[in-house]
């Protein structure tokens, strides 16, 4: 299994544990990201939760220093917290 599979393996089994909370995800915004990009990976997470009814994940927006990043269509996204910043993610 390569890398990636091994990773969303991991997640899928800590979000299979109830005890363990929610998986906790930090998306790195960097200056031009594309928007598209960044909802469809937010989007299966937010319909998980929806779905079921319950809260098997929480995302966070993090940047450099914390202040707004402007996405590839000019669109300038505040995120969360700066990288760095304890998040205590997954």
């Amino acid at each position: 299994m390569d890398q990636e599979g091994q990773a969303w393996g991991t997640v899928r089994a800590r979000a299979q544990s109830a005890a363990a909370g929610p998986v906790r995800i930090g998306f790195l915004l960097l200056d031009n990201f594309t928007l598209i990009a960044h909802s469809a990976a937010i989007e299966p997470l937010r319909m998980a939760n929806h779905l079921s009814g319950e809260e098997h994940y929480q995302w966070f927006t993090l940047s450099e220093t914390g202040e707004p990043v402007r996405a590839s269509d000019g669109q300038r996204i505040l995120p969360g917290a700066p990288m760095g910043e304890d998040q205590d993610l997954d």
